[in-house]
């Protein structure tokens, strides 16, 4: 069977070759508590029913489709379906705001909107949610006719102040970036079986075109998976990483700063340490120095992929130290993106890759870099001025500069605008100034703009500092910047950004300096002008879209549960959407204690807080209270349930410890047992959610006995940690913790059982029932919270609405009979008597909310009373 890389004549061909490699997993979309995974097959499959479906819809070669959406299986879908129908593919990144998007859709005339947000942009629509759900098509209809100069996207990078400007990128421009790949890994495939297939955990917004190259085509060349994290927590990319066997990050440099000081944290060094340390030593050595991170990341984790802008050498340095690789790409969305890539086995640190083959990459006289060949955009869409201003001479000019050795190794030196020329006519790139700044252990973030006041031209740095620094050590840092600089490049003065974080752009993270030097200019303002390319994704936007709360009324002030009619529910839907959006972990018991708006503000951004708040003292203006840090919790929970009672070696001894052990001694005290509904098994697939009613301590041995055999071994029954707090309480006696861990062993090797963590924390909860979940496992369970104290139903506790809704599962209610009679709550010993258990029908919630659910789950009980 012919590879991947030996269809590249044309991208149609490329991807339907890929179905050549069956039931492989292609993609995983980690959501938030689910996994939703795709193989290969069904994603062909998938991407050919959408290319009919575009067809049906009237969708002809050249339409324009808009794609706006977060990265995951249906954006993967319906790239691989417009590419096959001949559709031109507009993506949007999914921070845009909706009058930018519309803006953009009357530029290009788009038919077809494919989307998970609710606006129309006043054409017709096609739900990414719909996409989901196509069935693969039975065979591969014919793709459409284009050749290489056909256009395959319009790409929007940014545009909110100005009149959008899109780049037109060709079906030829991303097969040029392709080609030189595939031959690359057309050598080196044989040697590296034994670590295929490979696995990229893939951060990148999929509008961006470094996204698409790396979350789209470039894995499949090595029949590899490609995981889209819906959560922005860096512990759970480690998680993610040790738990699928990735082997690679894919991220900007903003974000792979982000992780690096998740991971520094976790082994308690810094780079500059680490560096020292590794020095003179090899990979082997490296390895085993620091194998605490390699064992947290997981063994097979090795390399480190950053695009999108530049990735400052002490952050690559650092990876090298500990061990791992780190890959980088250059280019712009005008070269479909690269035009040099840094070859994973032949890295030179400090360059930004070697230029591909079939890339002309020259040096104009004044330093810029120029570049021409196949992946060189036509140009800018209706925008023929833009066009000519860009593409001069048959060379495009990239705006940036650079310098290229004679092995074709391309070293970044920073922007052409951006270059501080001073007063001697001396040239000063930023980066330069920066690097030096950021090793100060002061500094946190900095750009280093040209300050033009008073008629002349002089380096201004505009820094924040890391948390708990104070103010005066702005002057300690420059005093240790300016000491590694030459005379003409260093800091003539500095400021402080009076926020928490200096802005950047939304898809690529990349300093938005321009900005930056508007604001000292302007005399720096103390509230900055809002920038962006978009419209900024925060959690007061999320409120305002899931619960339709107008902005304007989320003052600080405004309480959450009076002034916003924010129930518990909501609360607990509202941090779930803040672990999987803040930059850096939070507690749960955090967003239980945040009363008001101000307190939510001070949970995401504690930086920003202190920030606003010093410079409200400074310049009079009074600021709201800042929420205490929450107390943790006196129980040392853990944090990952354990997995050894997953093992299908367990799972075999627990369906013979059934028929041994446990059904003999339920025997004992259940003198007949009456099942129905038992005979939809037959017609169910797991997994399945279940409920039922609690009357003791005998229901799941019961529910185990009432369910057919090949069904019991996937019952996991959810616990609550009363039972078992002496475990985790440091307080407890030595004989208290002994007994209530084995308790908990027991418990986990004859049913099965998880805790539902205490304390508020859902989340953990409820990922680790998702993770059982996607493995097939069946959740048990019992919505009333306790044992009935008088055998009669009682409310359930408003969880239930939040499980069944998050896991989206089909929930089967399980009523149980006469085991109150037989063993009621608190009794020492068994009365033997007949009991009964009543299997319902199958539930589907789809749009209900969360309470909705638990009304109806519960109504369905109450009827039968």
């Amino acid at each position: 069977m012919p590879n991947a890389h030996d269809n590249l004549d044309s991208l149609s061909h490329y991807i339907l070759g890929l179905a050549r490699l069956g039931k492989r997993t292609a993609l995983i979309e980690q959501q938030l508590y689910r996994a939703y995974r795709l193989s290969y097959a069904e994603l062909i499959g998938k991407a050919c029913a959408l290319q009919q479906e575009l067809v049906r819809r009237g969708v002809k070669p050249g339409d324009r489709v808009m794609l706006w959406g977060a990265a995951g299986a249906a954006w993967a879908i319906a790239f691989y379906g417009c590419v096959l129908t001949g559709a031109v593919m507009v993506p949007l990144d999914v921070a845009f705001s909706a009058e930018l998007a519309a803006r953009v859709r009357k530029q290009t005339e788009a038919v077809l909107l494919c989307t998970d947000r609710g606006e129309t942009l006043d054409t017709a629509v096609l739900p990414f949610a719909a996409i989901r759900e196509l069935p693969p098509a039975a065979a591969a209809p014919e793709p459409a006719a284009v050749d290489a100069n056909s256009l395959l996207e319009i790409v929007y990078t940014s545009g909110a102040t100005a009149e959008p400007k899109g780049v037109m990128i060709t079906h030829g421009n991303v097969l040029a970036n392709l080609r030189p790949v595939a031959n690359e890994v057309r050598k080196y495939k044989p040697r590296l079986r034994i670590l295929l297939p490979l696995g990229f955990i893939h951060l990148i917004p999929l509008s961006h075109l470094f996204g698409q190259i790396m979350g789209l085509l470039i894995p499949t060349l090595v029949d590899s998976t490609v995981i889209y994290p819906e959560t922005q927590a860096p512990a759970q990319w480690a998680g993610l990483m040790k738990r699928y066997r990735a082997s690679a990050l894919v991220a900007v440099p903003q974000q792979l700063q982000l992780f690096s000081q998740w991971a520094l944290a976790e082994i308690g060094t810094t780079f500059p340490e680490a560096i020292e340390i590794s020095k003179a030593h090899g990979i082997l050595w490296r390895f085993r120095r620091w194998r605490k991170l390699h064992r947290r990341l997981g063994w097979k984790m090795w390399a480190f992929i950053s695009g999108g802008a530049a990735l400052s050498q002490e952050v690559e340095d650092g990876w090298h130290a500990l061990g791992y690789a780190v890959v980088q790409g250059y280019g712009l969305t005008e070269t479909a993106p690269a035009i040099a890539i840094t070859h994973p086995f032949k890295i030179r640190r400090g360059a930004v890759g070697q230029t591909l083959d079939g890339v002309e990459v020259k040096i104009a006289p004044d330093g810029e870099i120029l570049v021409r060949g196949g992946n060189v955009s036509p140009g800018y869409y209706n925008n023929p001025e833009a066009t000519q201003q860009a593409f001069a001479d048959g060379w495009l000019h990239t705006g940036d500069l650079g310098r290229i050795d004679g092995n074709k190794n391309l070293t970044f030196l920073g922007r052409k605008k951006e270059v501080i020329v001073t007063p001697d006519g001396l040239n000063v790139y930023p980066e330069d100034v920066e690097r030096a700044l950021l090793a100060q252990a002061a500094v946190a973030e900095v750009a280093a703009v040209e300050d033009r006041r008073n008629g002349g031209s002089k380096v201004h740095a505009v820094v924040v500092l890391r948390e708990g620094a104070p103010a005066a050590e702005l002057d300690a840092a420059v005093a240790g910047a300016n000491g590694q600089l030459e005379p003409h490049q260093r800091v003539r003065a500095a400021s402080l950004w009076p926020q928490a974080h200096l802005p950047r752009t939304t898809s690529t993270h990349k300093l938005q300096r321009i900005a930056i030097a508007r604001w000292v200019n302007q005399g720096q303002p103390a509230t900055p002008e809002k920038i962006g390319d978009g419209e900024a994704v925060n959690w007061k936007q999320f409120v305002a879209r899931r619960w339709g709360i107008a902005a304007a009324r989320m003052l600080p002030q405004v309480r959450l549960d009076t002034d916003l009619g924010l129930s518990s529910l909501d609360r607990v839907e509202l941090w779930s959407w803040i672990e999987a959006h803040a930059a850096g972990a939070l507690e749960e018991t955090s967003i239980v204690l945040a009363q008001t708006v101000a307190d939510v503000d001070a949970l995401l951004v504690p930086q920003a807080a202190a920030a606003e708040k010093s410079a409200a003292m400074v310049s009079g203006v009074g600021g709201g209270a800042v929420l205490p840090p929450p107390q943790a919790p006196p129980l040392l929970v853990p944090a990952h349930e354990k997995t050894w009672p997953l093992h299908p070696a367990v799972r075999h001894v627990r369906a013979g410890l059934f028929d041994a052990i446990v059904f003999p001694v339920l025997k004992t005290a259940v003198s007949r047992l009456t099942v129905e509904g038992a005979e939809q098994f037959a017609h169910w697939q797991r997994p399945i959610f279940f409920i039922s009613n609690h009357q003791s301590m005998l229901d799941v041995p019961l529910i185990l006995r009432a369910m057919p055999r090949e069904w019991r071994p996937w019952l996991a029954p959810a616990m609550g940690i009363d039972p078992y707090v002496g475990a985790y309480d440091p307080r407890a006696s030595r004989w208290r913790r002994f007994r209530d861990r084995w308790r908990l062993q027991l418990s986990q090797l004859f049913f099965n059982g998880y805790l539902l963590t205490a304390y508020g924390a859902v989340g953990a909860s409820l990922r680790h029932t998702g993770r059982l979940a996607d493995q097939g496992y069946c959740p048990l369970i019992f919505p009333e919270g306790m044992r009935t104290p008088d055998g009669k139903l009682h409310p359930f506790r408003p969880g239930i609405g939040v499980f069944a809704s998050a896991l989206r599962l089909p929930v089967v209610p399980i009523e149980i009979g006469g085991l109150y009679e037989i063993l009621p709550d608190k009794a020492r010993r068994a009365h033997r008597g007949p009991a009964y258990v009543k299997f319902g029908p199958m539930l589907h919630f789809r749009r209900e909310s969360a309470e909705e659910i638990t009304a109806k789950l519960e109504e369905w009980y109450r009827l039968r009373e």
